[in-house]
């Protein structure tokens, strides 16, 4: 916002000196005095951020079909962020819009406090089930999610009550789920436990200080709605997760398992038929990253490996291995390029193996 009011300022000095008088000039620096008490006043607006996730990916034996290849460039993510506090009220907003094909909106919630600690946050918000969806995919150090992670990073509308409790996190949350506007909800709970260190950072992959944070977590959902997804009916169900993350400047390692009922199909109620087994499955990943070099003073030069398998157990005994190594050249994740390979092993068909590279700028 700083930026705005003094680019406005100079610009308008700019474009009229010729009509501009001493009192004029005068004015003007009354004002540029005034300007940084006059912007201590107006904390507490928008800001605005995003980020875009641009892609290169050729894939030998797509699908599974022998000797189909595709080379595809993508921008996969191109996201506007918003984000404010309603003055003094303790109430927060964020607007996030999505500009990859059509435009449309990603997030969109207004968060209230209820008591110290305990808030809620209504209207469209991802659903807190397993960290690997909950993540920003900006803040990923895959190309990909996990399995569980791409079914269930996808919003909807709904209403989450979340709280606090020393190094206990807590979300109890009801949203539309399959069927929409029907009376058929999902419900959703999640607790997080800080064993070790006092939280996570919001990235994938090392990160932190020297000392390690361990972080467990346990999530449920059950949605009873059913819904056409790509001319098929699916029916919502259970699931049920568990999941450890560690990490700290050097080092990350992870697992997730999630067990989903019979008649979900491994869905995990929001982005269609992902398992397609139509019989109760258990998925698992298991991951770990070492950095290989540190960030020097400016956050530049910074490079880490990483390595991950997940068993999908679906009808064609899908298993996939993912190998990966980012260079960052700022911290946090906020401009990095990604290098990925990874291959699906396929019992009923060819595997399939795929290189990537990725890079990746926030805003």
């Amino acid at each position: 916002m700083r930026k705005f009011v003094y680019s406005a300022l100079a610009l308008s000095a700019a474009v009229s000196p010729a009509l501009a008088t001493e009192d004029d000039w005068l004015t003007l620096d009354q004002e540029l005095e005034a300007l940084p008490t006059l912007l201590e006043h107006h904390e507490g607006g928008p800001n605005i951020g995003g980020f875009i996730v641009s892609t290169y990916r050729y894939t030998q034996d797509a699908g599974g079909v022998d000797d189909a290849e595709t080379s595809d460039f993508a921008v996969e993510r191109a996201r506007l962020d918003i984000t404010g506090d309603l003055g003094d009220t303790g109430y927060s907003y964020r607007l996030q819009g999505e500009f990859t094909n059509d435009v449309t909106l990603e997030g969109a919630w207004i968060q209230a406090p209820i008591t110290d600690g305990i808030h809620v946050r209504m209207g469209r918000q991802r659903i807190n089930f397993v960290r690997s969806g909950m993540v920003m995919d900006n803040h990923l150090f895959f190309l990909d999610r996990t399995f569980n992670g791409t079914g269930w990073r996808e919003r909807s509308e709904g209403a989450q009550l979340f709280g606090t409790m020393d190094a206990l996190r807590w979300y109890l949350g009801a949203f539309d789920g399959k069927d929409g506007a029907g009376t058929d909800h999902l419900f959703n709970a999640r607790v997080e436990y800080d064993v070790m260190g006092s939280g996570l950072t919001a990235h994938e992959g090392a990160g932190g200080g020297d000392d390690p944070a361990l972080m467990v977590a346990a999530s449920f959902s059950t949605d009873g709605g059913a819904a056409t997804v790509d001319g098929n009916a699916v029916v919502g169900g259970t699931a049920f997760a568990l999941e450890a993350n560690m990490q700290n400047s050097i080092y990350s390692f992870g697992a997730e398992i999630v067990n989903y009922s019979d008649n979900d199909n491994g869905t995990a109620f929001i982005n269609g038929v992902a398992n397609g087994s139509g019989d109760a499955a258990t998925t698992y990943a298991v991951f770990g990253t070492f950095m290989l070099a540190q960030n020097g003073d400016n956050g530049a030069g910074g490079w880490e490996a990483g390595l991950r398998y997940e068993d999908f157990e679906d009808l064609s005994g899908d298993t996939r291995i993912t190998v990966g190594v980012n260079n960052y050249l700022l911290p946090e994740h906020q401009l990095k390029w990604q290098l990925q390979y990874r291959q699906t092993m396929n019992d009923a068909a060819e595997d399939e193996s795929q290189f990537g590279v990725g890079l990746v700028a926030s805003f």
